[in-house]
């Protein structure tokens, strides 16, 4: 059985676009839709193709795979969420080692503060 995953592609493209100053209509007329489709979107009412997500990469100015990930500081990875993403990328590492090498990572950056 495939477990299925949601992505966080809307909230990271609002992200993206607020920190980029960039309102809804321009990010709308950037990229050939309405801002309703944008709203849509930011909103995860509706879906996105790959030819929309690549056209909204391009309105902001990265890449379709920018918009996988939060930008955090910099455009690093940031928080939680986003950490224990990355480390479910990583091939073979089992799911219940997620947790521990997250309160791990997450004691090293409480001492470094």
């Amino acid at each position: 059985m495939v477990k299925e995953t949601t992505l966080a592609v809307p909230l990271f493209i609002k992200e993206r676009r607020k920190k980029l100053n960039i309102s809804q209509e321009k990010l709308a007329e950037r990229v050939g839709v309405t801002t309703a489709t944008i709203s849509n979107l930011e909103t995860g009412r509706n879906g996105f193709t790959d030819k929309t997500l690549a056209a909204i990469a391009e309105a902001l100015k990265c890449r379709p795979v920018d918009l996988l990930v939060p930008m955090g500081n910099d455009d690093k990875v940031d928080g939680e969420v986003a950490v224990k993403a990355l480390l479910r990328k990583i091939s073979g590492l089992p799911e219940d080692a997620i947790n521990p090498l997250w309160r791990l990572i997450s004691g090293y950056l409480e001492d470094a503060e």
